[in-house]
């Protein structure tokens, strides 16, 4: 019999990334040890009665919310091997002449491949599979953007450091992604460092940076790069779930 641990996280953030969802870069270089696994929930809301247009300029729109509620899953399947899920569920508001949606959001399957590890330090690369969710498959932004499914490779570096006598750690991601039906692909950096000012309290500050590689003279989306940062607490609570070998 074997009783993988599942320590659950809950998140609550503040920043630039409220309403990103999963698409904040929760996993880290390192792997889950065999049999072991994580899960991290997050809530995010937002809302919006101004947006900028094609030009860059801040117009009024009618009132949009949208609430999403996102997981994401690790499981450790080998010493080099950790596999990786994030479904999520998205509700938007949205007046006519716009669309509401209630159903799944912006979900992902990944797995992630140990290349090197050391007592401090980490490397491993990762490939997933990113779904657009219904609330991205149809017009429901306020200039009918629509998004398509993607694959996503990036390396992953990281190493434990202490500070001021609190144990943390630092960590790099770099990849890029791939989008279906002709959508420009996109080039991401996303920075972590992460402090421990008691054991069961994690403090994390995050950048993510993206850059599109070719825009379409006739596209609305901006080939500039876009960076933000957030703070982030989580409160780790440690459960067990039971599975059977025979």
């Amino acid at each position: 019999m074997r009783i993988p641990r599942f320590p659950l996280a809950l998140l609550a953030a503040a920043g630039g990334l409220i309403g990103a969802g999963i698409e904040a870069a929760w996993g880290g270089a390192w792997l889950m040890p065999p049999g072991d696994g994580q899960v991290i929930a997050d809530t995010f809301f937002s809302d919006s009665t101004r947006a900028f247009d094609a030009q860059g300029r801040l117009i009024p729109v009618p009132s949009y919310q949208k609430f999403e509620l996102g997981t994401y899953i690790e499981y450790g399947l080998t010493n080099w091997l950790t596999l990786v899920a994030s479904p999520s569920y998205d509700r938007i508001h949205n007046p006519p002449p716009g669309q509401s949606y209630n159903g799944p959001g912006e979900s992902e399957i990944a797995a992630r491949v140990g290349l090197y590890r050391s007592d401090t330090s980490v490397l491993s690369f990762q490939a997933g599979l990113r779904s657009p969710g219904g609330s991205f498959a149809d017009s429901l932004g306020p200039f009918e953007v629509r998004r398509a499914a993607s694959l996503d490779f990036r390396g992953l570096a990281g190493r434990n450091v202490v500070v001021a006598e609190m144990e943390g750690f630092v960590e790099a991601q770099a990849g890029y992604r791939f989008y279906a039906a002709g959508q420009p692909g996109e080039w991401r950096i996303d920075l972590t460092m992460g402090l421990r000012p008691w054991p069961r309290l994690l403090m994390m500050l995050q950048s993510t940076t993206r850059r599109l590689s070719t825009v379409p003279s006739n596209s609305a989306m901006s080939p500039g790069p876009s960076c933000n940062q957030a703070w982030f607490m989580t409160s780790r609570q440690t459960g067990r779930c039971r599975s059977e070998a025979s």
